[in-house]
């Protein structure tokens, strides 16, 4: 069967378990966008689940069945045995085919990431990547949040405090979280601060500069640039800069002692948290299907990274953290171009652009 990407009408068998028994249902499972849906054998939606909080519970090495659980619902447990949705699942979901290990669960990982840590500190030096998004994969959404909120606690005289910026900021968060289909509760708040950059924390908070409102063009721009962010929350990239900034200090201290290096914040580490190119394209693939989702124009990018490089260009001492971190390059600018969409509504009329951009005035 044919079928399009966000929209699969195909239905897979399944067995559910929604927590309040022992005893399993026949259910049918189908992918739909960004999200499995579980209908109960009379047609019903028994239940739906977004695969960003998918978590690969076990393998039965005799028939191959794979169990299911997801971080907002705990206590539900889906199994099937149709490799052909696992693969469907794991080409959204990348992260879940390095967990195939029958028997493994995300106690287990965590102990062993422990152990490993603790044991071989010269050796994790040069692991500390793929442990850190492995054990970012099973954190959950609350601790996420939490662990952002640790990293840099915002004090009143940091944050741009008008009330009517905040809330056009708010009414365009509100938007784009919607059209996210995620479980992440994101907050934005502006901070006094004249360089051009954007970062986002564990757990959805993103941090905007208000230097960068001051350079946007409109509030389209602005637009695509939280939903950016958002997107690197979706994959758990802040959560993998802050595990790997926080082990790294771990073993470097335990090595050599207390350094000026390890006096950096993890916040100032995670607002200059760069990718690879290849992430950085998946995230814009992603930050455009928000930005269409929510009927907003997503073609902000283009010109907020050319004004970036004319800006770079004619002045190379001006502070340009956003570009040092999310490089744009020929073949990323093509890869926008070729998914946005130019001819939706732009994200907010110039009144409250205006209001927005003198959000620290």
């Amino acid at each position: 069967m044919e079928s399009d990407s966000r929209y699969d009408t195909t239905l897979y068998p399944a067995q559910w378990n929604d927590g309040s028994s022992d005893s399993n249902q026949n259910v049918s499972v189908s992918l739909i966008d960004n999200a499995l849906h579980i209908y109960a054998e009379d047609g019903r939606v028994a239940g739906r689940w977004a695969l960003p909080g998918l978590l690969l519970v076990k393998q039965k090495p005799d028939d191959e069945a794979i169990f299911l659980k997801h971080k907002a619902h705990t206590k539900e447990l889906l199994s099937f045995d149709d490799y052909d949705l696992f693969t469907a699942i794991t080409e959204k979901q990348p992260v879940l085919r390095r967990w195939r290990k029958p028997g493994s669960t995300p106690v287990q990982r965590l102990a062993l990431f422990t152990l490993i840590l603790i044991g071989v500190p010269v050796t994790m030096v040069n692991s500390l990547p793929y442990f850190a998004q492995q054990v970012a994969s099973v954190l959950p959404t609350s601790f996420e949040e939490q662990l952002g909120n640790s990293i840099t606690p915002l004090s009143p005289t940091m944050t741009c405090a008008s009330v009517e910026g905040q809330e056009v900021l708010d009414r365009l968060l509100a938007q784009l979280a919607k059209a996210s289909d995620s479980d992440y509760n994101f907050k934005a708040n502006v901070i006094h601060e004249a360089s051009i950059n954007t970062y986002a924390l564990p757990g959805g908070q993103i941090i905007i500069h208000g230097g960068l409102l001051k350079h946007a063009n409109n509030g389209t721009e602005v637009a695509a640039v939280i939903a950016h962010e958002m997107a690197h929350v979706m994959q758990q990239h802040p959560a993998e800069g802050a595990i790997r900034e926080m082990s790294g200090s771990l073993i470097f201290n335990s090595l050599f002692g207390d350094s000026e290096s390890s006096k950096h914040t993890l916040g100032d580490s995670l607002a200059a948290l760069s990718h690879g190119d290849a992430a950085e394209m998946k995230t814009d693939a992603m930050g455009i299907k928000i930005l269409n989702q929510a009927g907003i124009r997503s073609n902000g990018l283009i010109p907020f990274f050319n004004k970036l490089h004319n800006m770079q260009t004619k002045s190379k001492t001006d502070p340009m953290p956003y570009t040092d971190n999310h490089p744009a390059n020929k073949e990323r600018m093509q890869g926008i171009s070729s998914k946005a969409k130019g001819d939706k509504p732009i994200a907010m009329n110039h009144d409250d652009w205006l209001i927005l951009k003198s959000i620290c005035k």
